[in-house]
Order: structure tokens, then sequence, then C-alpha cells
């Protein structure tokens, strides 16, 4: 995944990775944070995982495919 099309340039250079296995999409969305519920939501999130709710938690997803 890449966020642009300079990304692309770039890692089809430094990587040597083929541009149609690429996908161009742009960054991850993260509308979430701003939400005006968003503490409705990570209340919900913690109650459904088992997190205390006193707790913060932060999550590190990876895009490799």
């Amino acid at each position: 995944m890449t966020a642009n099309q300079f990304s692309v340039d770039v890692f089809k250079h430094a990587f040597m990775y083929p541009e149609q296995k690429m996908i161009k999409s742009g960054y991850p969305r993260n509308d979430i944070l701003s939400a005006p519920n968003r503490e409705e939501l990570s209340r919900n999130i913690k109650e459904k995982l088992g997190i205390p709710l006193n707790k913060k938690s932060y999550s590190i997803c990876s895009n490799l495919a």
C-alpha cells in the first residue's frame, strides 16, 4: 500500500517492487479520533476487549502484505 504516486515511484526504484502489485490508497483513515462520540466508541471497544476503562491503549497495525 502506498500513500501517493511519489511513494509508488520511490518504492518501485528503492525496493524493485512491481508497480502493478502496489495499491495506491492514501493514508489510513483516522476519522474516529475526532468523532463526536469517540468516548463512547472507546468505552465500547475497551469493554469488548476487557481493557480497564481507566487505562490508555494503543494499536499499531502494519500494512505489510
